[in-house]
């Protein structure tokens, strides 16, 4: 049997085991800490925000380590503590040690800034644009009062008593990866003002990058049409049918897989972000860009495959129904609508080798039964092609979007096509909208 006074100092010996486990972790992080202060910004630079947290990270170990080791020599002088003292600390510095880890991480893996662009979240279509903003998208882009891509420089325009084309899209009509003034449909109105002078036309660019048609269906409702559009010109591209897919879309008729890409959340820890990251790992793979590619991009092979799977035939349903409520708010507002289909590259590339034009046909069929003016690019790209062997390379940027020289030759086409249709009479013929 062990003398009682081996239980009795038991507790501090135990005590002093942990403070001093703490107070040689505490300062060696806080040392090596140091160091980095010294070392790091010689070697490379370090951002204000990377800076900020390791000084904080650096003077918060050192204060534990004071702390614990003054309660170190304290202990030292006693003869007795409580035994529940030893347990009580076994939780504090495991919880110090968490919070230790947890700074680390968040100092080493540096959260980004927040999004500083012409984007902010919307309560029901997910993001949108945000008025008046300037901002770098590929390129330099600028958002009016009315949340339309405008030329990048020059004065804020008026659209007061002008007739205006309110072409309505998502990254292909707002001109991504191209300066706002090589955009299709900044180019359609000025051609038009030429061919007629008194039409005194003005563009507004709705598009909006990332958005599907049930977006732009929202968007053309309780935003767009409020600016008593002449006429609407709604760009389809085949990823609105693909986005379609998508689980998110199907429990939401406005959202997608890419509205939890756009917005990443705001973490408060750094083990919070880790796991984050470990979950959307999980979900999306091991690069969320290019998983979001994937949604976007990459799942035509499926779409252009006949006969269609019954996952592509509810993607048209839903489509289609977003396509029918942008058809009916324009007929309710007693304005015309113009719809555009627009290829992809593959499209192009493969032409005459079994791809399916079948999209474009499924949409023209929509427009017949609804009596909707309805333009296939898909020829007048393909005509391009066939002049030039190597032109196709010079239409795209990437799978899906035109570089300028593309937006040059469709823009031609639906100025064409706009006369040819009796649209542009009809709107030299007064169809014009009031002065605001």
């Amino acid at each position: 049997m062990k003398p009682r006074g081996h239980h009795s100092r038991s507790p501090v010996r135990h005590t002093r085991m942990l403070l001093g486990v703490g107070f040689a972790y505490m300062g060696l992080i806080a040392f090596g800490h140091s160091l980095l202060m010294f070392i790091v910004p010689r070697l490379f630079p370090l951002v204000p925000e990377h800076y900020v947290l390791l000084h904080r990270t650096m003077l918060g170990h050192g204060v534990a380590a004071i702390i614990l080791a003054a309660a170190y020599l304290w202990c030292g002088r006693k003869q007795t503590v409580w035994p529940w003292v030893p347990k009580a600390l076994l939780t504090v510095l495991s919880l110090a040690w968490l919070g230790s880890v947890d700074q680390i991480i968040y100092w080493v893996d540096l959260p980004p800034p927040p999004r500083q662009g012409i984007i902010a979240p919307h309560p029901q279509r997910g993001w949108t644009h945000i008025p008046g903003k300037k901002g770098e998208y590929i390129v330099p882009v600028r958002i009016d009062q009315h949340g339309l891509r405008v030329a990048e420089e020059g004065p804020v325009r008026t659209i007061r008593g002008k007739t205006r084309f309110l072409f309505l899209g998502d990254s292909l009509t707002f001109g991504f990866g191209v300066p706002a003034r090589d955009a299709f449909c900044e180019q359609v109105v000025p051609i038009l003002n030429r061919r007629h002078p008194g039409l005194n036309a003005v563009t507004l660019n709705a598009g909006i990058s990332g958005y599907d048609l049930g977006q732009e269906a929202h968007f053309l409702k309780h935003d767009a049409i409020s600016l008593d559009p002449a006429i609407v010109i709604t760009q389809v591209c085949l990823n609105d049918i693909t986005r379609q897919f998508d689980r998110e879309a199907v429990r939401h008729a406005s959202r997608h897989a890419e509205f939890d890409l756009t917005f990443r959340p705001r973490y408060w820890s750094g083990l919070h972000r880790m796991a984050g990251k470990l979950t959307d790992r999980i979900r999306f793979g091991a690069d969320r860009q290019a998983a979001a590619e994937a949604i976007q991009h990459f799942r035509f092979k499926e779409l252009l495959t006949t006969p269609r799977s019954e996952r592509v035939e509810l993607a048209w349903q839903r489509a289609l129904s977003h396509l029918g409520s942008i058809v009916e708010t324009c007929r309710e507002a007693d304005v015309p609508v113009v719809l555009l289909c627009f290829p992809i590259h593959t499209q192009l590339e493969n032409e005459g080798e079994g791809v399916s034009s079948g999209p474009q046909q499924i949409l023209a069929e929509y427009a017949k039964a609804e009596e909707v003016p309805y333009l296939d690019l898909l020829p007048v790209l393909a005509a391009r092609r066939r002049l030039d062997s190597k032109a196709t390379k010079g239409l795209f940027l990437d799978e899906t979007h035109l570089t300028a020289t593309g937006h040059r030759i469709v823009a031609e086409a639906i100025a064409d096509f706009l006369e040819t249709c009796g649209m542009a009479t009809v709107l030299l013929q007064g169809v014009a909208p009031s002065a605001e």
